[in-house]
């Protein structure tokens, strides 16, 4: 195709994108996964010299945009719109540079973002008016600030002059627009603006992404890395040396009973939570120790997979506290991340001690199957139909009421709750306002807001009298 021809294709993708996800009252899952798709599959049919890679990333761009569809828990559908972006960014730049260090890898999306918008778009239509070029790009950016600016203050104007107003009136009853304008509006006019800014960030970014990838080249983006060039043996032997002096010190706590922990006023909970802190800190300054060490010597290589070897101590201790939290108090969405948590990082050091090639990429890969072993487990699911967080009272229903539909349990919990007799106030108005939320949504359904988690919850609980007065007085 001609230049021409991709640009009117590109503005076609955008006002596209912008009328999928720019919908009122609801969060559009299938409008936006829809959208993530295009840009995936704009980034990689532009792009040339395709690598082996750059086709796993786009398969599993795919992956999570359906992802974004098929649960509908918020936070998660959150990770699987970032991990899209995170990935078309990598696939976006240049091959030259796939095999990336960790500060590439880290700001990969703003250097797509930014240079996407910096480089000028070579996608453009010109067209001759009395001899003349004019690019039709700058017409269209000339009617679009008039367009808003007249629905800005066409509104304000008639709204302080009764006469105005009614020559408004008029014009629009003799051509008949009224119609127009409240299909077009949908009665929504602040949506209509947002779609129409929206549609407009997005003409300026996609062809410059698009130009950005076809040019194959970022310019010169320089990291400076002090660790790079600096002599880290002091660092890794005071590290471990810390470490090691924390973990004996540490030990009688770390295998205590939880009614030793009590008698040290030291709660079960905070266990947990303080180990997958220390977890954290101690992990992320390892792995910047002994990723950026790059000498070679017998000394500082002992040192290093000391340093892994504490790494993975840590980590497996990390679990054993998860695991014994979860076996006493059930199921929570922190306690089953935090396995995740641990198995990544555990992924991540076995990559580093097999002396993997590409690590970048293998930290890449690592993090994208765990994010789909994630979507596929289903936490909110295995949270109230496996083992149901507790608290020294029995079964939490108000930390149930928090789940997503993806535990599909909005029917079975509103039972439960009548026959305790639950008259927790809190607990039974949040499930009955998802359900009358789902109802609400899926009896007039706009597609672009359809998710199947949320859907097949709603298959299930249509019928239920989600009227709230009703509901407290007949469990009276």
């Amino acid at each position: 195709m001609d230049k021409g021809s991709v640009w009117l294709f590109l503005i076609a993708c955008c006002a596209i994108i912008t009328y999928l996800v720019v919908v009122p009252h609801y969060f559009p899952y299938l409008g936006i996964a829809i959208s993530l798709v295009i840009l995936s599959n704009l980034v990689f049919f532009f792009k040339k010299n395709k690598s082996g890679f750059n086709l796993v990333i786009y398969l599993m761009t795919l992956i999570f945009s359906f992802f974004v569809v098929y649960n509908s828990n918020l936070f998660l559908t959150f990770l699987n719109i970032v991990a899209v972006l995170f990935l078309d960014s990598l696939m976006a730049l240049p091959s030259a540079n796939s095999d990336l260090g960790f500060g590439k890898f880290l700001i990969s999306p703003l250097t797509v973002f930014f240079q996407s918008f910096k480089n000028p778009s070579e996608y453009k239509i010109n067209f001759d008016l009395k001899g003349n070029s004019k690019n039709i790009i700058e017409i269209s950016k000339s009617l679009l600030i008039s367009l808003v600016a007249l629905l800005v203050i066409i509104p304000l104007l008639a709204s302080a002059n009764p006469f105005f107003n009614k020559l408004v009136i008029d014009v629009i009853e003799i051509f008949n627009l009224r119609n127009l304008l409240q299909s077009f509006l949908a009665g929504n006019y602040a949506v209509w603006l947002v779609r129409f800014f929206v549609f407009f960030i997005l003409t300026l970014f996609i062809p410059g992404l698009v130009t950005f990838v076809i040019k194959n080249k970022t310019g010169r983006v320089v990291i400076a890395n002090p660790l790079s060039s600096a002599n880290l043996f002091l660092p890794k032997l005071l590290v471990g040396l810390v470490i090691f002096t924390f973990f004996v010190t540490q030990a009688q706590l770390y295998f205590a009973s939880p009614n030793t922990l009590q008698t040290l006023g030291y709660t079960n909970s905070q266990y947990a939570r303080e180990i997958f802190g220390q977890l954290s800190v101690v992990a992320l300054v390892i792995l910047l120790l002994i990723y950026n060490d790059k000498n070679k010597k017998t000394l500082p290589s002992i040192l290093t997979y000391i340093l892994m070897l504490q790494g993975i101590f840590l980590a497996f201790i990390a679990l054993k506290s998860d695991y014994d939290y979860s076996a006493n108090w059930g199921f929570t969405s922190k306690r089953l991340w935090g396995f995740a948590v641990v198995g990544g990082l555990l992924g991540v050091f076995s990559l580093f001690l097999l002396k993997y090639g590409k690590f970048v990429r293998g930290v890449i890969l690592l993090i994208s199957f765990l994010l789909i072993g994630v979507n596929l487990a289903n936490f909110d699911y295995l949270i109230f139909h496996y083992r149901k967080s507790t608290t020294h009272s029995g079964v939490d229903y108000l930390y149930l009421s928090n789940l997503s539909s993806d535990s599909q349990s909005y029917g079975e919990l509103l039972t439960m709750l009548e026959k305790i007799k639950q008259t927790d106030n809190t607990t039974i108005w949040r499930v009955l306002t998802k359900i009358k939320r789902l109802q609400k949504n899926y009896q007039q359904l706009d597609l672009r807001t359809f998710n199947y988690s949320e859907f097949s919850q709603y298959q299930k609980i249509k019928s239920v009298n989600s009227n709230y007065s009703n509901y407290v007085i007949s469990i009276k």
